[in-house]
Formats: C-alpha cells, structure tokens, sequence
C-alpha cells in the first residue's frame, strides 16, 4: 500500500517493509525492514523496484542479516551490489540518564521552526564536502527536518552552529539519526553532547531503547560506544540502479 508521511514523502508499506521516495539521490531514499517478517517474494521485489524506477530513482536497500534468506537469494539472482555497510548500535535507556558535562564553549538546544534552513545547511556541510552546497543537497536536510516526528537539534561552539542531529520514536525506541558534524568543529565534543542531549530526553519520554547506525570504524561509532552503545549486528546498503 502506497501512502504519503509527514513533508509530502511517498512511501509503500510492503511485506512488513517501508520503501520511502525523497528524491533521487538522497540518503534518505531508501527501503528498510524487507524480509524481517519473513519471506520475499519476488512480486514483493518487483512492486519495489518499480515505486522507485516509475520515480526515476536508484533502488537502495538497506539489508539486516537476519533477514529470510529469501531476500538475499532474490538480491544475487537481480544483480544487487554492496555499497555501503552500517554498524546498527543500541543501548538500554532509563528516566535516570545523566549526560556528560558539556565541553567548554559547547550549547545544545532544541532547533525551532525558523531553525530549519539553519539546520539543514550545517547538515549538508557535514555530509556534503566538496565547497559550495548545491539546492539539492540543502533539500535533503530540510526535508529530514520536516520529516521527524520530535525535535531536531542544533550544537554550538563558541557561538557558531557546529553540528546538528535528529531523533525518532517507535513505542519506546528512540531513534538517534541525522548526526552531522563540519568538519572545522570536529574532535571538539559537540556530536558526544548531542547524543547525550537526545539520550536524556529520550529517557525522559519513556524509552527503554536507543539506537543508532553509523559507519564501521568511524569516529561516530566510537562517540556512541563511549556513550554507552554497542553493535547488534551489520547491515549491507544494496543497490541495483
């Protein structure tokens, strides 16, 4: 069943997976969830791989290992790729969280509405390395502001905007995603005090979980291992073009 979510994004709900359109190219167009209900059929492969191809789109999805094997025999018989892999890390939540002290020179607060292109540029800066930021790649960011269903957040040092994040919920599962630091305010704390940020709201909410996915090895891993996290599993990120 194919349905629009909050900011206008088309997703179709399949076989107990999300396959979400925000535009071709972008990190957040993606199908997630697809073969953990069980098998896949490749009618299910098939309406798929259409949502995105009648959208002129890459199809990008994202593979847990425990999903049926199903998914992965019909992934080789198509001709899927391995493009990326993404450490999947979680950690038990409760109201008594206590973040670290705050680095010298570093604030966290709640982005507001009129945040928003603010937000995305710091985002699209993280992300997007290679000197001007197009209209496109601000998009990405403004549409994931949009998009969550909690408050993004914005970090500062000494006064200027050094990173920003976001967070989601699912029962009482908080989602910590959207992380993005430039990379003149890296190594200075400011990514550690916006998970501690969001872990301490969340536990105040109620969650039990957090998790969160970051590139094996990667600087980020480690700020969440410090943070209490620990790797469930990896994922592989296919794509058939």
């Amino acid at each position: 069943m194919e349905t629009a979510e909050a900011g206008g994004a088309p997703v179709l709900h399949i076989a107990g997976a999300h396959a979400v359109f925000m535009g071709d190219g972008s990190p957040l167009t993606q199908v997630l969830g697809l073969g953990l209900g069980g098998p896949v059929t490749a009618e299910d492969l098939d309406q798929v791989e259409e949502f995105f191809r009648s959208r002129g789109a890459t199809v990008n999805l994202h593979a847990c290992p425990l999903a049926d094997p199903s998914l992965f025999e019909l992934l080789g018989d198509r001709c899927y790729r391995t493009v990326e892999f993404n450490n999947v890390l979680v950690r038990v939540l409760n109201a008594e969280f206590t973040p670290a002290p705050l680095p010298p020179g570093v604030e966290v607060r709640i982005a507001e509405e009129s945040d928003m292109i603010l937000w995305a540029d710091v985002l699209a800066r993280s992300f997007f390395e290679h000197g001007a930021i197009t209209a496109e790649e601000m998009e990405v960011g403004m549409k994931l502001f949009k998009k969550t269903d909690s408050p993004c957040y914005l970090a500062f040092l000494d006064g200027r905007p050094a990173a920003g994040a976001a967070m989601s919920f699912h029962d009482d599962l908080a989602i910590l995603c959207g992380d993005g630091t430039p990379p003149e305010f890296r190594g200075r704390g400011v990514q550690t005090a916006l998970i501690h940020a969001r872990l301490s709201a969340a536990g105040s909410k109620g969650c039990l979980m957090a998790t969160a996915a970051t590139v094996p090895g990667s600087v980020s891993q480690r700020n969440y291992e410090r943070a209490g996290f620990r790797v469930a599993y990896t994922k592989s990120i296919m794509q058939k073009k």
